[in-house]
Parts: structure tokens; C-alpha cells; sequence
């Protein structure tokens, strides 16, 4: 389980990449997309996500482009 206490790292968890690479160059084979898609939840549970993922979300719900 992964626990988020402070946004301080918040911007950092929603700039990683979830590509799989991160798991594929770990020695251990830690599963750092499913580490990193918890941490996202419990942010957005707290409501400590960054500005610019709740805009992202946002422009989806409502059949936007995100990137515009």
C-alpha cells in the first residue's frame, strides 16, 4: 500500500511515465506503474492532485482535448 501524507511529491507522481520501463530496468521488478497508479488515487481521494490533471480531467469529462 502506498501512502501519501503531503502533496509535496504530487507533481512528480503525475509526470511519471507508466510505460512499464521503469519495472523492466528494476533489479527487484518493483511494479512501479501499479505503485504510482495508488499513489494517483489516494491524491485524488485527498483532493491534493496538481491543477493541471484536474484541467486535463476536466477538458475529458466534458469530450474536450485536454492538450488545448
Amino acid at each position: 500500500m502506498v501512502l501519501i501524507q503531503t502533496a509535496r511529491d504530487t507533481p512528480l507522481l503525475f509526470s511519471f511515465p507508466l510505460n512499464g520501463l521503469a519495472e523492466q530496468h528494476c533489479p527487484l521488478r518493483i511494479a512501479m506503474d501499479d505503485a504510482v497508479i495508488a499513489a494517483r488515487e489516494q491524491l485524488v481521494e485527498k483532493n491534493l492532485e496538481t491543477s493541471a490533471n484536474k484541467s486535463v480531467i476536466s477538458k475529458l469529462n466534458g469530450k474536450k482535448n485536454p492538450y488545448m
